[in-house]
C-alpha cells in the first residue's frame, strides 16, 4: 500500500525529464530548413565584376580594404543576377563615407543607356540600400542589361570616382513563383533561391527584414543566403538595412 502511492508519481517525473529537451527548445520547430536556404546559380557567364573601395571616412579607391569598409553590390559570385519581373531592385553595401551622391545607370547589351537617374545615399550608419528600378524604366524579357553605380566624392563625378556594377537579366518563369496576390514568406525565398533569381530572392528576403527587423527566422534566412558558398558575402550577412 505504501509503495503504490508513489507510482504515479515515479511516472510523472520519468515522463517530464523525457520530454524537457522537447519542451526547452521549442523555437527549432519553427525555423525548419533554414540552413538549407542556398542560391542556385543560373547558367550563365558575366563580364568580371569591378569593386569601389570607398573607404572609412573618405571616398577614395582602395581595393586592401575589408568588405565591410568597401562600397559592395549584393550579387552572386557570377556577377549575374536574373529576375521574373520588370522593376526589380538592385541592393549595394555602403560603408561608413564621406560621399552624399551617386548615380545609378542600366545600359542595354549595345551600350545605350536604358535609365539613369541620380541617388541621394542615406546618411547614416553603414548598411545595405536598395535601389529601384522605376516604372518606365521596364526591363524587357531575354535581355542582358548592365547596371552600375557611381559614388560622387567631390562636387562631381570623374574618372576615379568608385563604382560598383553587374549583370541582370529578365527571365520569363516556367512556374509563377512571384504571385502579386499571394502572402510571400520563406518557402518563397527559397524557390526563388532554387530557381536562380538572384534580384527577387533578395528582393522578397529584404522586404520580409524590413517589415518585421525582430524576427529570427528572417535574419537567420538573410545570414544563410549572403553565406551561401555562390554567394560569398559572409562579411555583410550581419549588417543592416538602410532604406
Amino acid at each position: 500500500m505504501h509503495k503504490s502511492k508513489y507510482i504515479p508519481f515515479a511516472i510523472a517525473f520519468v515522463l517530464s525529464t523525457s520530454l524537457s529537451p522537447l519542451l526547452i527548445k521549442p523555437g527549432v520547430a519553427e525555423i525548419p530548413g533554414i540552413r538549407s536556404i542556398s542560391f542556385t546559380p543560373p547558367d550563365r557567364i558575366a563580364p568580371d565584376k569591378s569593386k569601389g573601395g570607398a573607404s572609412r571616412g573618405n571616398c577614395e579607391i582602395d581595393k586592401t580594404k575589408s568588405i565591410t569598409e568597401s562600397i559592395t553590390p549584393l550579387m552572386p559570385k557570377s556577377n549575374i543576377g536574373l529576375t521574373q519581373v520588370s522593376n526589380p531592385s538592385v541592393f549595394v553595401y555602403l560603408p561608413a563615407n564621406s560621399g552624399k551622391e551617386a548615380t545609378f545607370v542600366i545600359k542595354k547589351q549595345n551600350g545605350d543607356v536604358h535609365y539613369q537617374a541620380d541617388l541621394i545615399l542615406p546618411q547614416q550608419k553603414p548598411g545595405v540600400m536598395k535601389i529601384d528600378i522605376p516604372k518606365g524604366a521596364e526591363l524587357v524579357k531575354g535581355t542582358r542589361y548592365k547596371w552600375f553605380v557611381t559614388f560622387s566624392c567631390g562636387k562631381e563625378l570623374s574618372v576615379d570616382s568608385p563604382n560598383v556594377e553587374g549583370v541582370i537579366e529578365r527571365v520569363s518563369s516556367t512556374s509563377n513563383i512571384i504571385s502579386q496576390n499571394k502572402p510571400k514568406g520563406l518557402q518563397s525565398v527559397k524557390n526563388l533561391a532554387q530557381a536562380g533569381l538572384w534580384f527577387d530572392t533578395v528582393h522578397v528576403l529584404a522586404e520580409l527584414r524590413k517589415s518585421q527587423p525582430k524576427n529570427v527566422e528572417f535574419s537567420k534566412a538573410w545570414k544563410a543566403l549572403l553565406e551561401d558558398k555562390n554567394v560569398g558575402l559572409k562579411e555583410l550577412a550581419d549588417q543592416p538595412l538602410i532604406y
